[in-house]
């Protein structure tokens, strides 16, 4: 299963999940409908992650207990 998280920062990184599915293209195809900012690559996220910039990421969930 893949997570699709939304990261927002002030001091801290947040990483709200917006959605969940069997297959990582789900989540890349939802995203381009709604136009939203999607990083897929994880040096890209780390990137935008130092200068604390929204933006969306998917990674693998194993856990999704509540």
């Amino acid at each position: 299963m893949f997570g699709l998280f939304k990261c927002t920062y002030d001091y801290y990184e947040w990483m709200d999940i917006v959605c969940v599915a069997k297959k990582r293209e789900t989540l890349v195809e939802y995203c381009e409908k709604r136009g939203d900012r999607l990083v897929v690559d994880e040096d890209e996220h780390e990137k935008l992650k130092d200068g604390e910039y929204t933006h969306f990421h998917i990674r693998e969930v194993t856990d999704i207990s509540v």
